[in-house]
């Protein structure tokens, strides 16, 4: 009802509803969208883009200080993993690659020898399992919050490529 009132409002918060095949409203936020098609260039020229890597230099730099074992998840953003239900076609391999946005992650791990896991091929290729096999979403529909789907895939993620427990997965 809100959206509703700030449509007529002309409030625009940047959402966007797709349909899934059962009819249901799936809910993206345009603001969380954008980085997941920028180019690694694009992002690494952000005006940001040094602060973080000087934040994950210091991260490190405590991490081994205090003997911790320091390993870097990059998380991609609902539409990334949902990549066809927002764009509204057929699912394409290319889906699962990873973004610029985790190719920049990626490259400042490798520059400070982090280790760095991508979470996005697994994620994809368990979301279109899951919604192929009984229609259930790892993200809430309405919400760009994991749902207990990710929350789930997101642990045997974790169980698998870093624990070493199972099969060997995507990285």
């Amino acid at each position: 009802m809100e959206i509703l009132r700030n449509k007529f409002k002309k409030i625009d918060y940047g959402i966007q509803m797709r349909r899934l095949q059962n009819g249901q409203p799936m809910l993206f936020l345009s603001s969380h969208e954008v980085w997941g098609t920028r180019s690694r260039i694009e992002v690494e020229q952000s005006h940001k883009f040094p602060q973080l890597e000087r934040t994950m230099a210091s991260m490190q730099r405590v991490a081994h200080i205090r003997k911790v074992d320091l390993i870097i998840l990059i998380l991609p953003t609902k539409g990334e993993v949902y990549r066809w239900i927002l764009e509204q076609r057929s699912p394409k391999p290319e889906d699962a690659e990873s973004s610029g946005f985790a190719q920049a992650i990626l490259g400042i791990c490798k520059r400070l020898n982090m280790t760095c896991l991508d979470t996005k091929p697994y994620l994809v290729k368990e979301a279109w399992r899951q919604y192929q096999s009984s229609g259930r979403l790892l993200w809430w529909r309405d919400d760009t919050h994991f749902g207990e789907g990710a929350h789930e895939a997101v642990a045997a993620f974790i169980a698998k490529e870093v624990l070493g427990m199972g099969k060997s997965g995507c990285r």
